[in-house]
């Protein structure tokens, strides 16, 4: 969870600070915040896991770790549909209020 709190702070920090007049900031910020929060999730991913099977009862261990997979495997449908709706407008590029709006809508 730290990592994952440091990569926010990461991003919030490259807006505030490191920002120049366009607003623009180095790329390496990027780097940083995707590293952190892969890291994060690569940690928290693998301790959610173990902690559902030591904490769920016997008789359901094969239930409960295959809705955990069935979960993830529904969200990741989720990120689909949503990437669906940038490809069917057919612009490789949309501006933030554009996006704010398409989110808005769902």
């Amino acid at each position: 969870m730290f990592l994952c709190a440091l990569g926010f702070l990461t991003a919030a920090a490259a807006g505030m600070w490191f920002a120049d007049a366009q607003g623009l900031t180095s790329p390496w910020f990027i780097v940083l915040v995707y590293l952190f929060q892969s890291l994060g999730e690569l940690l928290i991913s693998a301790l959610g896991l173990a902690m559902v099977a030591a904490l769920v009862p016997q008789h359901l261990m094969g239930f409960i770790l295959g809705m955990w997979f069935l979960t993830q495997a529904a969200a990741f449908s989720a990120r689909r549909l949503c990437g669906d709706l940038h490809r069917r407008t057919g612009k490789h590029y949309r501006p933030a209020a554009d996006v704010a709006n398409l989110y808005r809508r769902l």
